[in-house]
């Protein structure tokens, strides 16, 4: 039950982001609720306090690149859903999957578009945007400007996907 709900949550979010560019929170927040939920109809409540610890490890985990301006608020939601529901074997295989696979993704988009010499400076913007609002607008805008949209939910279901098949 739990990959089905995983799959079909996946593929709603991939749809999703690259219709609108958002990830909806009825999706995030459910699939928090349900996988839980799940968790402890199917194991019993000594699942819970791994399947939560799950939740807040993948959410710093990904917060932390969203501070950055490397993912969206509903991919950091979704990680932390797919974590309510998968628990810590996702954590421990899915979470690095996802970090690795983003990289790559982010990086050969960002080479696509601005060639080379410029991805240091993009990586060093994005974090020093972050860190003030005034110049994070404007680097928002330049990427918005010239086209760079990186849906990240593709990564975190090629991710899952493949941790699922590894673990189940």
């Amino acid at each position: 039950m739990s990959i089905f709900v995983a799959i079909l949550s996946l593929i709603t979010a991939v749809l999703y982001d690259l219709k609108s560019r958002r990830i909806p929170n009825w999706l995030t927040f459910g699939l928090m609720i349900v996988g839980l939920s799940i968790s402890v109809i199917a194991h019993g409540t000594s699942v819970l306090l791994e399947h939560t610890l799950a939740m807040l490890a993948a959410f710093l985990s990904f917060f932390i690149i969203y501070l950055c301006n490397g993912i969206g608020a509903g991919d950091v939601k979704l990680v932390t859903g797919l974590s309510a529901l998968l628990g810590l074997p996702f954590i421990m295989v899915g979470i690095p999957l996802i970090l690795i696979f983003g990289g790559i993704y982010s990086a050969t988009i960002l080479i696509w578009h601005r060639g080379l010499r410029y991805i240091g400076r993009d990586i060093i913007n994005g974090f020093f945007a972050s860190l003030w609002n005034k110049r994070m607008h404007q680097y928002m805008k330049y990427v918005k400007k010239n086209g760079i949209f990186i849906p990240y939910s593709i990564v975190i279901f090629i991710g899952s996907g493949v941790t699922l098949w590894i673990i189940y």
